[in-house]
């Protein structure tokens, strides 16, 4: 076992130091560990679950594309502009990555991408 002598004169100062120190390390290191947390948020989605948009190519007939929403499980909601481009609502519950991808191997689309959700500031 190994004795420690301490002056009684410099004990205070030297506890003073120590608690500072300690201190300073313990407010650092929570410092370092919430930027972590802070800079990688946790991912949300920016988009309607639900919903698709779509832009069929011009040549393509109305039939068609009820058929092609039909057997997607999907119904169009509103057109938008006036172009063949479509908002329109996931009826299946399937996911929207999902439904984009089944779209997009479709011929007659042009494109297709989730319905944003736009935020301003």
């Amino acid at each position: 076992m190994y004795r420690i002598r301490v002056n009684k004169k410099t004990l205070p100062a030297t506890l003073l130091i120590l608690s500072a120190a300690l201190l300073f390390a313990c407010n650092r290191s929570s410092l370092i560990s919430n930027s972590k947390e802070t800079a990688s948020p946790p991912a949300k989605e920016n988009y309607v679950k639900d919903e698709v948009i779509v832009k069929f190519k011009n040549d393509v007939t109305e039939n068609r594309i009820k058929e092609i929403n039909s057997f997607l499980g999907c119904k169009i909601m509103r057109s938008i502009g006036q172009t063949k481009t479509f908002l329109i609502k996931i009826k299946t519950g399937e996911d929207v990555e999902k439904i984009i991808k089944k779209y997009k191997k479709i011929e007659e689309v042009e494109y297709a991408e989730p319905n944003f959700i736009k935020q301003t500031h």
